[in-house]
């Protein structure tokens, strides 16, 4: 505990690395706030639940759409100019947002906005841990994620409260949030020439599909069957998120408050995790890691779907909160440092996109699994059905680390 403190306070104390971490986070906050002010708009236009639909496959899709791109800006040898590019369209987009009132003209700003976030967050994550020395990847990026986990809800607090005093304050917060990164990406130094992508195809095609990121995950069989098993996790996993408020409200007949109570615990459990997850080190401890998570955050879902009582579902929840925390940021500091240097953005976006296209199918599969089962069975099924892929997950993956690619070798 004490050296991962150390580590942290490392981190902070850096310069450029701290310095970045910090104004992601606050880039965060606006961002959440934003996103909260969208849908109250929504809500409050008379869009009704087809329209509120429409914005959410709005804020979702850049990111799967844009994976190719991401990944290309990404794997520049200089980001900054895409990451200045980026940031100026978030600022701009959220100033236009604050204006407008039409619903159309609303979409197009929520689309311009997420497009921004989608095109750049690729090269912040890869850029990351290059402002630290090697050392210390994994507790940049359990900061990053513990400070993403604590600014996001804080986001969405003042992002309601904002929006009672008027429509656009939380976009003007949002444009205000981002100005700091204008400065802070000029703080990311270029990559050397020999870290370039070899045969690099700037066709149409390259650029839009993410082509390199899937030959580079093909090429490190290890922490492609890893993320593999991650996104048929999700899929799973996340499917309860359309019967959680049924369970809590109507079988445990929790109130509006608890139940907010138990999304609050779940979010300072991610914070937990994440910076726990910093005490793994090494590419094959994070590798085992993750399969062993996987079947502990099942395990701890299926507990919930028996849960007695509020109380011990909150306690349940911050157990998983904890469990997710700790396997996102493991499986960020495996994609930035176990991967080859050259195709490093590619990946991150491809994987980056996968997983957002997983949370979606995750609301269809729950969406049918409600219709047809009670949400205790539902929790049961998922719970058990997580396991058994956590445990496949564990064994395929070791398995597969006997003929590991030297890249992943030599990090181990």
């Amino acid at each position: 505990m004490k050296q991962m403190l150390h580590e942290h306070r490392r981190v902070i104390t850096s310069g450029p690395a701290g310095a970045v971490i910090l104004g992601l986070a606050l880039s965060a906050v606006g961002d959440s706030a934003a996103r909260v002010a969208l849908v109250l708009g929504a809500h409050d236009g008379g869009s009704g639940t087809g329209g509120l639909a429409v914005l959410l496959m709005v804020l979702a899709l850049p990111t799967v759409l844009l994976v190719g791109v991401s990944g290309r800006l990404a794997s520049s040898l200089d980001v900054r100019p895409a990451l200045l590019t980026a940031t100026v369209l978030q600022i701009g987009s959220s100033l236009y947002l604050s204006q407008v009132d039409g619903w159309l003209a609303t979409l197009v700003g929520a689309a311009l906005l997420q497009g921004g976030y989608a095109a750049a967050s690729s090269a912040w994550l890869v850029s990351l841990p290059r402002l630290a020395p090697a050392e210390l990847s994994g507790a940049v990026m359990s900061l990053q994620q513990a400070l993403l986990g604590i600014a996001t809800p804080c986001g969405a607090a003042l992002g309601g409260l904002l929006f009672a005093t008027g429509r656009g304050a939380p976009f003007v917060l949002d444009a205000i949030s981002f100005a700091p990164l204008l400065g802070l990406c000029l703080l990311i130094p270029p990559r050397p020439s020999r870290e370039t992508t070899t045969g690099s195809n700037t066709s149409v095609c390259k650029t839009l599909l993410p082509l390199d990121g899937l030959a580079a995950l093909r090429g490190q069989r290890v922490l492609a069957r890893l993320i593999g098993f991650v996104l048929l996790f999700i899929i799973t996993i996340e499917s309860v998120n359309a019967v959680e408020v049924f369970l809590v409200r109507d079988t445990l007949g929790a109130t509006a408050a608890q139940f907010g109570a138990t999304e609050a615990a779940a979010g300072i459990g991610v914070v937990i995790g994440a910076l726990g997850s910093s005490a793994v080190s090494g590419t094959r401890a994070r590798i085992r890691a993750v399969g062993l998570l996987l079947s502990a955050v099942a395990a701890a879902q299926l507990t919930q779907g028996l849960a007695p009582s509020v109380g011990i579902y909150l306690g349940l929840a911050v157990v998983v909160g904890t469990l997710m925390g700790a396997i996102n940021t493991i499986l960020m500091t495996l994609l930035v440092t176990a991967t080859d240097l050259r195709t490093r953005g590619a990946v991150v976006a491809l994987v980056g996109g996968a997983a957002r296209a997983s949370s979606t199918a995750a609301l269809a599969v729950g969406g049918i699994l409600g219709t047809v089962a009670t949400p205790r069975l539902a929790f049961v099924v998922v719970g058990t059905t997580g396991m058994v892929i956590g445990i496949a997950a564990s064994i395929l993956v070791r398995t597969a680390q006997t003929g590991e690619s030297p890249e992943l070798k030599k990090r181990n």
